[in-house]
């Protein structure tokens, strides 16, 4: 799921306020960064501690090393596949720092999450040399390489730009499975099956688990028993409640973020949303792929849901503020509806992730 583990997300967040950003202003001031190049993507970052120092490593910087038991005679310089090493056995190398072992904590980008390794052990004082090189750390090598496959495969955004354009609002729950279907079959987006596709992911745990992250980070400071009334009905099939109840919350979710952000709110909610975008990319880094953010972005900016309501064709199918803000739809209620407006807030709040773990309020 692209929330993770909690204590994983914060302590990325203070890793990257406390090290990272301090390290990302060095190198601008030494000119290895220029700030055109902001705000910088993390596909990878490293903390090392030992020797007394810190060091932090961005992308190319990191160089993972890992042991793995080969099946098969390979010689020097000769490509390796999953299928030539014993995957389950790979082990992540201990980096150093002068000559001495360090602790770490790792963080790899997989297309909607991060994949964390961390080992603390050579900063404690009662370990001895002997007892940390019997530690190995396992590296989970076929996830990595087989995440890295399906990028390859299924093309991402491409795949989100052609849902969005089939009025299914871009969200990180897709990856892999809808994507898979959708860069499988293409013409299938539009059948009436692939609501079923679609809701085998959306499932009613799929959304407690985010009503639980949501409530013990306060994400949406009292909207939350909105949102999850919204959840509740849709899984009752009180598709007119949910769609209701959820659809003002949008406005209300992006003035109350910026105002928490110091920000005085303009007072056309289209104004708020460009509010918000130049807010989220003034950050120094960014940790899910720009293109993403930036196709979640044009999907309410430019799609149906800003649109004036004349020119809107079908209200079961295109999500829209103001037709429901100012009632002029009626008997359009159903589930396909219902559900992308639960989907479009999953999209908000990937948005909203990315910018509380920066500024650190999750």
């Amino acid at each position: 799921m692209i929330l993770g583990d909690l204590m994983i997300t914060r302590t990325i967040s203070q890793i990257l306020r406390v090290y990272a950003v301090p390290e990302l202003h060095a190198r601008l001031s030494a000119g290895s960064i220029q700030k055109d190049q902001l705000p910088l993507r993390l596909y990878q970052f490293r903390l090392l501690s030992g020797d007394g120092q810190n060091k932090m490593e961005f992308n190319d910087d990191v160089q993972v090393v890992v042991q793995a038991k080969a099946r098969r005679a390979i010689q020097t310089g000769q490509g390796v596949t999953l299928d030539d090493i014993y995957a389950e056995e790979t082990i992540l190398e201990r980096p150093i720092i002068n000559g001495k072992p360090a602790a770490y904590f790792l963080c790899q980008s997989l297309p909607v999450g991060f994949l964390v390794i961390f080992d603390f052990l050579p900063n404690s004082p009662e370990i001895t040399q002997d007892e940390l090189a019997a530690v190995r750390q396992r590296y989970p090598i076929t996830d990595f390489v087989r995440a890295r496959q399906q990028l390859d495969t299924i093309q991402p955004i491409r795949q989100f730009r052609i849902l969005s354009d089939k009025n299914w609002p871009p969200a990180p729950g897709y990856f892999p499975h809808i994507l898979m279907k959708a860069c499988d079959d293409p013409g299938g987006i539009s059948s009436p099956g692939f609501l079923g596709i679609v809701e085998t992911v959306y499932s009613q745990p799929y959304w407690e688990e985010y009503l639980e992250f949501w409530e013990e980070t306060n994400f949406f400071p009292d909207r939350l028993s909105y949102i999850r009334k919204a959840i509740q009905e849709h899984f009752e099939n009180d598709y007119i409640s949910s769609i209701h109840v959820i659809v003002p919350q949008f406005e209300g979710i992006v003035r109350d973020y910026l105002k928490s952000c110091c920000t005085t709110t303009n007072y056309r909610f289209e104004s708020c949303v460009r509010q918000l975008r130049d807010l989220v990319f003034s950050r120094e880094f960014l940790l899910f792929p720009k293109d993403l953010l930036e196709t979640i972005f044009l999907y309410i900016e430019k799609g149906s849901f800003l649109k004036e309501t004349g020119n809107i064709i079908d209200p079961a199918d295109e999500v829209n503020r103001h037709g429901i803000a100012h009632g002029v739809f009626t008997g359009f209620e159903g589930k396909t509806i219902s559900l992308k407006y639960l989907i479009l807030l999953e999209s908000l709040a990937l948005i909203l992730l990315q910018d509380k773990i920066l500024n650190g309020t999750l």
